[in-house]
C-alpha cells in the first residue's frame, strides 16, 4: 500500500497534481488541511473528478465523508484523546457502516492497544528521519516483531519515505507506506517521485541504497585545506544529517591564506559527473559554489532543470584572487530565474549589479528575478545582518547574535551548503536561512584560527 498526504497548506495547482496522482495508480489519498473549513475541503474536491472520490480520506470535518462519498476518516490525536476504548469501537462501527475505511496517527507501539483493531491501518511514525519536518528524528524503539499478525490493521510506516527507504520499511515488517515530503517538496516532480516508489516497490532490487537521509549535490571547486569548496560543503552536509554527494567543478591551488593557481575542470565532464548521480540518487537540492564563468553554469543548470538551486557567486577568494572578471552579464540575467536562492555578500551583489550604487538596491533590483539572501558579513553599520529579498522586498532579517572574533576561510560555503541541507530536511526558506545562521555562527566562533570547526548539532 503507498499513501500520499496532503501538504498542511494549498500549493499552486495542488488538485491536478492529485489528479494525475490518481491517474498513475494512487488508491489512497489523505486529504490533511488543518486551517480549512468545510466550504474549502468541499471546494477542494469539487476540482477533482468524483471517480476519485472514493479514494480521498478526511483528517478533519469528517461529516462529509458520508455526504461526499469519500473513502474514510483519520484520526487525529485530537479526534480520539477524550474518547475510550469502547466509544472508538462504536464510532468505527458507524463509519464501516457507511462503507468507510478508518486510520489514525500512531507515534508509539502502546496506542496499539487501542487502535490495532479498531483501525482499518495506522500511520506509525517516524520510522526514518522526517523530510518534511525539522528535527523529527527515526524513533529506533519502533520495532514491529511483538506487533505482526496480532492486530487487523495494518501497519503503514511515515516519516522519512522515499523511494529508497521504502524498501527498508518492508524489511522491517509494514505493510506500506505513507509519504509527504518526499513527494510534495518538488511538486513539478510529484508524479516522477510517486512512479519512483511504485518501482522501489516492484522492484526493490533496483533500490538498494541505504539512507534514511535526504541527499544533497554540491557543484564546487577542491581546496586543499579543507576549509572551503567540496570538502566544506560535505561536512556542513553531515552536521545537517543530510547525505552529500560532490561533483569537481575545479582543482586549485590554495591554503587558507594563500590562493595561486586554478585549472578548470571542462563543462562536459562536469555534466557527466552529475547525471550519473542524478540518475541514481532522489537530490532534494543542488549547491553551487565556484564555477569557471556564467557560460559554463548555464550549462550546468540547463541540466539540472526543476531542481532546487542554491547558489553561492563566488567572485574571487578571500586572498585576493578574483573569478569571472570577463563575465558576460546578459548570461547572468538569463541565469537568475532559475535559481532558488542566491547567496551574495554586499561587494558580490554590486559587481553582479555594476549599475546600482549600494548593495540594498542591487538586492531589491536582484530579488525580481530570483530570491536573495544578502549577506551582512562586510556590513561595517550592521555587522552580520543578513536580509532576504523577495520581489524587490526584504521579507526577512537575520541579525548576528554571535559576532565572531576572526574570519574563517570558506564561511560563505558553509552558509550556502547549510542553507542547502536545511531545505533538503524539510525547513521552510526562512527557517533554513534562520539555521544556517546559527550553524555558520558556531563555525565562525569555533576556534582562533581561519579554519572553522564543525560541530554536532
Amino acid at each position: 500500500m503507498i499513501i500520499i498526504l496532503s501538504p498542511p497548506t494549498l500549493l499552486p495547482n495542488e488538485q491536478q497534481i492529485v489528479i494525475q496522482l490518481f491517474e498513475v495508480g494512487l488508491e489512497r489519498f489523505h486529504l490533511r488541511k488543518p486551517d480549512f473549513s468545510d466550504i474549502d475541503i468541499a471546494t477542494y474536491l469539487s476540482q477533482i473528478p468524483m471517480e476519485y472520490w472514493n479514494r480521498i480520506v478526511l483528517h478533519s470535518h469528517h461529516e462529509l465523508t458520508v455526504q461526499l462519498g469519500l473513502g474514510g476518516v483519520h484520526w487525529t490525536e485530537r479526534d480520539r484523546k477524550e474518547k475510550s476504548r469502547e466509544e472508538l469501537q462504536a464510532l468505527a462501527a458507524d463509519y464501516r457502516a457507511e462503507g468507510l475505511q478508518i486510520s489514525a496517527a500512531v507515534h508509539n507501539l502502546n496506542d496499539l492497544n487501542v487502535l490495532g483493531d479498531i483501525c482499518d491501518y495506522v500511520l506509525i511514525s517516524p520510522v526514518f528521519d522526517s523530510i518534511s519536518k525539522t528535527n523529527y528524528a527515526a524513533n529506533d524503539q519502533l520495532s514491529l516483531e511483538k506487533w505482526q499478525g496480532k492486530v487487523d490493521a495494518k501497519l503503514i510506516a511515515l516519516g522519512g519515505i522515499s523511494n529508497q527507504t521504502f524498501p527498508q520499511a518492508i524489511t522491517k515488517g509494514f505493510d506500506g507506506v505513507a509519504a509527504l515530503g518526499f513527494i510534495w517538496q518538488t511538486p513539478n516532480q510529484a508524479i516522477e517521485r510517486f512512479q519512483q516508489l511504485q518501482s522501489a516497490f516492484q522492484n526493490p532490487s533496483k533500490n538498494s541504497i541505504s539512507s534514511a537521509r535526504p541527499y544533497v549535490l554540491t557543484i564546487a571547486g577542491h581546496d586543499p585545506s579543507g576549509g572551503a569548496g567540496l570538502t566544506a560543503d560535505v561536512k556542513t552536509f553531515e552536521q545537517f544529517q543530510a547525505y552529500g554527494l560532490s561533483v569537481c567543478t575545479a582543482l586549485t591551488v590554495q591554503t587558507d591564506e594563500r590562493f595561486e593557481q586554478v585549472e578548470w575542470v571542462a563543462s562536459d565532464l562536469i555534466i557527466r559527473q552529475s547525471q550519473i548521480l542524478l540518475s541514481r540518487f532522489p537530490i532534494e537540492v543542488v549547491k553551487i559554489g565556484l564555477v569557471e564563468s556564467w557560460g559554463t553554469l548555464e550549462q550546468i543548470l540547463e541540466m539540472l532543470k526543476d531542481q532546487k538551486i542554491i547558489l553561492d557567486p563566488i567572485l574571487s577568494t578571500s586572498t585576493g584572487f578574483d573569478f569571472h572578471s570577463e563575465s558576460s552579464q546578459i548570461t547572468f540575467q538569463r541565469i537568475l530565474p532559475q535559481l532558488t536562492l542566491l547567496t551574495p555578500n554586499r561587494e558580490e551583489i554590486l559587481q553582479l549589479a555594476p549599475t546600482i550604487s549600494t548593495p540594498e538596491e542591487a538586492a531589491q533590483q536582484l530579488s525580481q528575478h530570483c530570491l536573495i539572501l544578502l549577506k551582512g558579513g562586510h556590513n561595517e553599520e550592521d555587522l552580520g545582518k543578513d536580509e532576504l529579498w523577495k520581489n524587490g522586498k526584504c521579507v526577512a532579517v537575520f541579525e548576528a547574535q554571535q559576532i565572531a572574533k576572526i574570519g574563517k576561510h570558506g564561511s560563505g560555503c558553509v552558509l550556502s551548503a547549510s542553507i542547502a541541507a536545511a531545505l533538503a530536511k524539510g525547513q521552510s526558506l526562512i527557517e533554513a536561512c534562520r539555521s544556517a545562521k546559527q550553524y555558520t555562527e558556531a563555525f565562525l566562533n569555533s576556534n582562533g584560527t581561519l579554519l572553522g570547526y564543525h560541530h554536532v548539532k
